[in-house]
């Protein structure tokens, strides 16, 4: 699973309506300047009295609910004093160089800092860029909306572990089979959709209008293991092509089944960030057809990244 950034719409939303939007992502920061009192409240519970008083097993789903370890506190953001200042200083300039407004000093700084660093020191701070990227983005999409749609309420549906997960890879997971089978696929469908199932119920109690999902399922990464450990290390594209529709088919009536679940919500979902054709190569779950959810695709041009760029969470 990954993360897939993008630059979403909601010009549907008037300034008449206050819509109810779920970020379902990596957590959402409501301490956040721009986001304190965006929040949607649940106002049939009572806050940090340890009780479920509103009854639907959730104990104080105050701004919504981490679905990925089961309770109510969304974000951490003591967890932020583990990064280091490099950190959030390289964001601030990739947003610069994005946007073409980057300094003299900012690609002075980029060459000193990232581009010459030894092998080690390199690996390291990309661990770092990459916690705090997952970290960020439920804030990243949420000051989006806040921005795009600003009489929407928000809350959050995390859906990734608090902590940076120490997964086995897929490859792994299948090594674990001597053959590759339809049956295996579906099993992994099921396993990797238990959270979104979850999450999608909630949502429809909640009544949400709108549910962002900036992520998605890498089925190319699943196909691509799964034929090494056929013994065909060089795939050609079109083996990987109908390797991945062979998975897809697997997740498709899982993920219809959640989407489905929650008839009044709109499911925004990201196409993806491969640069690939969805048709050939489906993506999982932007490629789901259900007649509430849409697909969008991202573009190159970055120039509207910069308005929203410092949208972190320090």
């Amino acid at each position: 699973m990954k993360f897939l950034i993008l630059i979403l719409s909601f010009s549907f939303v008037t300034q008449s309506f206050a819509a109810r939007v779920a970020i379902t992502d990596s957590g959402t920061d409501f301490q956040h300047k721009w986001l304190m009192g965006r929040e949607l409240l649940n106002v049939n519970e009572i806050p940090n009295n340890l009780v479920d008083d509103d009854r639907n097993g959730k104990v104080d789903d105050i701004v919504g609910w981490n679905f990925a370890e089961d309770y109510g506190q969304v974000f951490f953001r003591d967890h932020l004093g583990s990064v280091s200042e490099k950190v959030f200083e390289i964001f601030e300039i990739l947003g610069r160089i994005q946007s073409n407004r980057q300094t003299a000093e900012d690609e002075k700084y980029w060459k000193e800092n990232v581009v010459d660093l030894p092998k080690e020191q390199k690996d390291k701070l990309l661990a770092e860029l990459n916690f705090y990227g997952q970290y960020a983005h439920g804030t990243h999409v949420g000051g989006i909306v806040a921005q795009v749609a600003p009489n929407s309420k928000l809350m959050s549906a995390r859906v990734f572990p608090d902590t940076v997960p120490a997964n086995p890879s897929n490859a792994a997971l299948l090594a674990k089979f001597d053959k590759i089978t339809d049956y295996i696929y579906k099993l992994l469908a099921v396993i990797s959709n238990g959270t979104f199932q979850s999450a999608a119920s909630y949502l429809n109690e909640q009544k949400v209008d709108v549910a962002n999902y900036s992520l998605g399922v890498s089925l190319q990464t699943i196909a691509k293991a799964s034929l090494a450990l056929q013994g065909i290390k060089e795939p050609t594209e079109a083996q990987i092509a109908a390797e991945t529709q062979k998975i897809y088919r697997q997740y498709e009536p899982i993920g219809q089944k959640w989407i489905g679940s929650s008839p009044g919500t709109l499911f925004v979902i990201a196409s993806g960030n491969d640069g690939t054709d969805n048709d050939q190569l489906p993506a999982f779950p932007a490629n789901v057809k259900m007649p509430n959810s849409i697909s969008v695709a991202a573009t190159q041009d970055f120039s509207q990244l910069a308005e929203f760029s410092n949208v972190g969470i320090k």
